[in-house]
């Protein structure tokens, strides 16, 4: 039984695809500056020949590799986004979009979810996700 509102259940919908769509589109627009078909190419990273951290001039993207993803901030947004071991990008989770929230000023327009319990008691009542690993991820 969902004990949370629709409206909750709702509004961490259009949170977490917000994050999720924003991981994408900074994940490409790094991959282009950087000028690499597989973005956590890990060889890469191992062999030097992209930069463990370093800056995108071309998208003004800061950006920071770290285990299995990357920290991107740029000044219109602060992300941290995981890789799946196949490199896809689109998982998430309860600090994932916790951090998301309160790096980038979205208080105000998800204020419940400035409550890491309340996100996580939330997330664990959408229907709408499923969890592979450490992360979860929309279905369909």
């Amino acid at each position: 039984m969902n004990i949370h509102n629709t409206n909750e259940s709702d509004m961490l919908y259009k949170l977490i695809k917000l994050y999720v769509d924003k991981s994408k589109y900074y994940i490409k627009l790094l991959s282009i500056c950087l000028r690499l078909e597989d973005i956590c190419c890990i060889n890469c990273l191992k062999e030097k020949k992209i930069p463990r951290k370093g800056f995108c001039n071309q998208y003004n993207i800061k950006y920071a590799f770290h285990g299995i993803g990357c920290y991107i901030e740029t000044s219109d947004i602060v992300i941290d986004i995981d890789f799946r071991t196949n490199c896809e990008v689109g998982g998430f989770d309860v600090w994932k979009l916790w951090t998301f929230v309160i790096d980038n000023n979205l208080d105000k327009q998800y204020d419940i979810f400035k409550d890491k319990d309340k996100l996580q008691s939330v997330l664990l009542s959408l229907t709408s996700i499923y969890k592979q690993d450490s992360l979860y991820f929309l279905r369909g």
